[in-house]
């Protein structure tokens, strides 16, 4: 046999042998199959995280009223954990195969954000490609469905976008989120222009994520409630931080608070 013979046959024995391992240890950190999270027909919401060495797990969703957690007569281990306050870190009930699990609900219709706590660590629901941005961190996002004016329904449905913008006010790049109606793309109409501010703690990306902004306008434009607009959803925690500071300094000039709220 002659050497190029033989370096040829033994690519695919070593190819083969490199592969082996690697799909071995895939299928060995795979870990348990898990579906979080579920809701029921009744409203009821299950979470579910793999976490086989974890000592503790919590659920942390401040927006799920604390009437919808287990009473801890009748689930000890679904007691709220210290620190965690009444409407948000609500312990998990670990199971033999390593998955962490809790039920919660009914639970009324509507967008509700959580996080797991996995020992003291924050973190995503890794099942669950659903997420809502707020000030500081991003949340999963789950929806109960059942509200007529938010539901997701076969109408005519407009558009988010997520626009970065450069402000020569501010000197940096920021982003917004816009809402156009149905049909604005191929209108020549003029439209009227909704501007749309955020909560303290929330983003530009809150209203159209939990408030679901853009299906609420989407069902009122359908059934006449509402006119088509534009509606900008602006990320404005300079505008607040600009309010404080003249609050803090009512002699400053007025171009100080105008600059940051014009950007």
């Amino acid at each position: 046999m002659s050497l190029t013979n033989r370096a040829t046959i033994g690519k695919p024995v070593l190819i083969g042998a490199l592969i082996a391992p690697v799909c071995l240890f895939a299928q060995a950190g795979r870990g348990p199959q898990v579906t979080s999270l579920e809701i029921s027909p009744d409203r009821r919401v299950t979470f579910r995280v793999a976490a086989p060495n974890a000592q503790r797990v919590t659920l942390i969703a401040s927006d799920i009223p604390a009437s919808a957690f287990p009473s801890a007569a009748s689930n000890p281990a679904a007691a709220p954990a210290p620190g965690g306050g009444g409407r948000g870190g609500r312990a998990l009930e670990k199971r033999d195969n390593g998955v962490w699990e809790l039920t919660v609900g009914p639970v009324d219709p509507g967008a509700y954000r959580y996080n797991f706590s996995i020992d003291g660590v924050n973190v995503l629901d890794p099942r669950n490609t659903s997420i809502s941005e707020s000030n500081t961190q991003n949340w999963s996002l789950f929806y109960v469905p059942g509200s007529d004016f938010m539901d997701t329904k076969d109408v005519p449905h407009g558009a988010v976008a997520s626009v970065t913008y450069y402000s020569k006010t501010l000197q940096q790049f920021r982003r917004m989120h816009v809402y156009t109606p149905p049909g604005y793309e191929t209108s020549t109409r003029k439209y009227p222009v909704f501007y749309l501010l955020h909560g303290a703690g929330d983003c530009d990306d809150s209203w159209t994520s939990v408030g679901r902004a853009g299906f609420i306008l989407d069902n009122l434009i359908a059934v006449g409630k509402a006119k088509p607009m534009i509606i900008v959803m602006p990320r404005d925690t300079l505008i607040r931080r600009a309010v404080r500071h003249r609050l803090d300094n009512p002699r400053a000039p007025r171009s100080t608070m105008t600059s940051y709220t014009i950007s």
